[in-house]
């Protein structure tokens, strides 16, 4: 099995991935340490921060070799004994812990994005200055050395101007220089060095990094670098392994801290170099890690595999197949009345069975939820600019929301309403953090009282009132925006998808496109919850822009003259979004929906309420606390409660159950029961190229989101 991370489709603005690196760690030594810095952070984690799509494949860098290679290698990468865990074997205490401890509290308060009551200071100096004005603020003994070098960094006095952070970075080099000669490694062992200190805290490193390659995502403001992060780390590393070694008997007046390392006993590490041998394991993670040998796992690969073929085949030896190349074609069908394009996402999936279980004529679609159009989004309520677009893309279409021009001046009241709803909350809050405005408060502690009793016996309740509060207050806008997209740009990516899925010919008279997110009030991973292929984020504004392109009669016209699909001028586009915590489903634009079309939109509307109760009930059985729901009402209250229950961090299992990717026609899959384990990109072989184009627009977004996050439920069950 390949450790790869697919390249986007070039189509639809999607930015190719850079060649496959295969890192090897000291093979050529770096002209300079920022050279070094730069090659080792490659190999670190780069998940996103937590609004952005937080799946990513942790052995990317090793994309160019096979799953057991890139494991064997990451394993090779990871022996390197750091001088850290050197002395832990010499004198059994580990003097890592505390320097981690330490740069772990100021790591957290610089990359602050606004969590903390109050924003830090000199963070547009960069992190080495931002630790040398904190670091002299306190006196414990072991941290003489680093607060001798805090005081040197603030005497280069650094700016926050592009002089002060060439200056800054040098004194970082020449900083993490010093300290890695203190180590006494070889020239040649300096990036192995540098990864096994950076492995400490891969987390907070591959941040920094992150960060660095991705300055959208850094606190604004602030400078960010991994070469700082690795000249204060070292720092604090060096004063503890000082300390802890000169209390084991180190005397540097009379020897260099390597000399001294070279006459003690050391032993590795147990934990690094753990075998499988023990008899009575008892964790999950360990009899995962006993049981599931390269050999085991792949053997347990291939039986799911082939269980599902097996279902697959169950179901299309009882149907016929599609007629050879050349042969003569059967008449094609009657065009159905309802068409419904949604994500791939596994939960979707249950959602197109129920909907074809209701409707046999209904024809179901996977699409990538971004629907091939990646864009910057500005939303009405006043959020910053987002983007709607798989991982990795950097989109020119941006899409703002504005008055409805039925509305004129509905999103500015609507912004006014929010900011003094959003001032009274934060005087509220302000008030309660004060000895006098707490005493004030307690005239309103009926209402206080009234709302804890509801968030911890009626959630839902407790979330009506707040709407009902919020919609009379700050009612929603009716909003519109300006297509993003040049007719021809706009036609390139519908003829692209209505060829892949296969509808190029076939069209109903309503076609509903539906996006997907995720509401929760207190889960801090929510963005796994909503659209991978949206970068973590709602995809409701894109099936809203597919719909209005797909209507629009000039994007129909180039349509038609450069790609030869001809859209019926009686077939209408509706955009949705389906909520997949409470299962709760919206429509867009609906005052635009000809009168022609009412009827039928009402009867698809009907079927899809009916079928996300029916989502719901089948979700509930794997809740442990709802095995006693039998029917779709009571399941649509629970999944409700769990989306407003602030005791509930986990409202859905999303993708917990996931265990393939299934790409080709409906008329493969269609009837097929997968409990929610199957993603579903619609393909249609028959309408492609012999070089696979249309494969690859599909599989392009489909594996990057699909293969990650399968590739890390299995590292989870692995993990020792």
């Amino acid at each position: 099995m390949a450790c790869s991370s697919a390249a986007h489709a070039a189509g639809g603005g999607v930015k190719k991935r850079p060649a496959a690196v295969d890192v090897v760690l000291g093979a050529a030594p770096a002209a300079s340490l920022a050279e070094a810095v730069a090659h080792v952070g490659e190999l670190l984690p780069h998940q996103g921060i937590l609004e952005n799509f937080v799946h990513h494949n942790p052995l990317e860098s090793l994309q160019s070799i096979t799953f057991g290679e890139a494991v064997e290698r990451a394993h090779e990468l990871e022996s390197y004994v750091a001088p850290g865990e050197a002395l832990l074997g010499a004198v059994e205490v580990d003097p890592r812990k505390r320097a981690n401890d330490a740069l772990v509290g100021v790591a957290a308060a610089f990359l602050d994005r606004g969590a903390a009551k109050w924003a830090p200071k000199f963070r547009d100096r960069g992190f080495l200055h931002f630790f040398a004005a904190l670091e002299g603020l306190g006196a414990p003994p072991w941290r003489d050395t680093a607060r001798d070098t805090a005081r040197r960094i603030l005497a280069a006095h650094i700016t926050p101007d592009a002089a002060g952070e060439a200056a800054s970075a040098a004194l970082a080099e020449d900083i993490l220089r010093e300290n890695l000669a203190f180590y006494g490694a070889p020239h040649s062992e300096t990036e192995r060095l540098l990864f096994a200190q950076l492995l400490e805290l891969p987390g907070w490193a591959g941040m920094f990094y992150r960060m660095e390659t991705h300055p959208a995502e850094a606190p604004p403001g602030a400078r960010v670098r991994l070469l700082d992060f690795c000249a204060v780390q070292s720092t604090l590393a060096r004063a503890s392994l000082e300390h802890t070694a000169r209390d084991a008997g180190w005397r540097p007046e009379r020897t260099s801290f390597a000399a001294w390392m070279a006459t003690v006993t050391c032993k590795p590490s147990a934990a690094k170099y753990r075998r499988a041998a023990e008899p009575s394991v008892q964790s999950v993670s360990a009899v995962a890690f006993v049981d599931q040998t390269t050999e085991r796992r792949e053997a347990k690969e291939a039986a799911v595999e082939y269980s599902i073929l097996d279902s697959i085949e169950a179901y299309t030896t009882a149907h016929p197949a599609p007629p050879a190349p050349g042969a003569a074609a059967a008449p094609p069908p009657p065009p159905p009345a309802l068409q419904l394009y949604v994500c791939i996402d596994d939960r979707e999936g249950s959602l197109r069975r129920h909907m074809e279980e209701l409707d046999p004529a209904t024809e179901t679609f996977g699409i990538a939820g971004f629907f091939g159009m990646p864009m910057r989004y500005v939303p009405a309520d006043g959020q910053g600019e987002m983007t709607l677009a798989p991982e990795g893309q950097h989109p020119a279409a941006r899409l703002v929301e504005v008055d409805d021009a039925a509305h004129p001046g509905d999103v500015k009241r609507f912004k006014a309403a929010r900011r003094a709803l959003a001032r009274f909350s934060y005087v509220w809050e302000a008030a309660s953090f004060s000895p006098l405005g707490s005493l004030a408060l307690a005239a309103a502690a009926p209402f206080s009282i009234g709302r804890l009793l509801m968030d911890g016996f009626a959630p839902v309740m407790k979330a009506g009132v707040s709407d009902l509060v919020q919609r009379r207050i700050a009612p929603p806008p009716h909003t519109d925006f300006t297509m993003p997209y040049s007719p021809e740009e706009a036609a390139a990516v519908l003829a692209r998808t209505f060829k892949a899925i296969g509808t190029a010919t076939r069209f109903a008279p309503l076609v509903v496109v539906m996006g997907h997110g995720a509401a929760s009030v207190n889960n801090p991973f929510a963005a796994a919850y909503n659209c991978g292929a949206c970068g973590g984020r709602d995809g409701g504004p894109n099936a809203r822009l597919f719909a209005r392109v797909a209507n629009d009669a000039g994007v129909r016209a180039v349509l038609a003259r450069d790609h030869g699909v001809v859209v019926p001028t009686d077939t209408v586009f509706v955009g949705g979004r389906h909520n997949t915590t409470a299962d709760e489903i919206e429509y867009y634009d609906l005052a635009r929906l000809p009168p022609s079309h009412a009827a039928r939109f009402a009867r698809a509307a009907a079927d899809l309420e009916v079928a996300r109760g029916r989502n719901a009930l089948e979700r509930c059985h794997r809740f442990l606390l709802a095995s006693n729901i039998t029917t779709t009402g009571q399941a649509l209250r629970q999944v409700r409660q769990r989306s407003v229950d602030t005791a509930e961090v986990r409202p859905e299992l999303t993708h917990a159950t996931n265990a393939a990717v299934i790409v080709g026609r409906r008329e493969l899959t269609r009837g097929c029961f997968f409990d929610r384990r199957a993603f579903l990109p619609s393909y249609n072989p028959l309408a492609d190229d012999e070089r696979g184009t249309l494969l690859e627009s599909v599989l392009a977004p489909a594996l990057t989101v699909c293969s990650v996050r399968g590739f890390e439920r299995a590292a989870v069950a692995n993990a020792p």
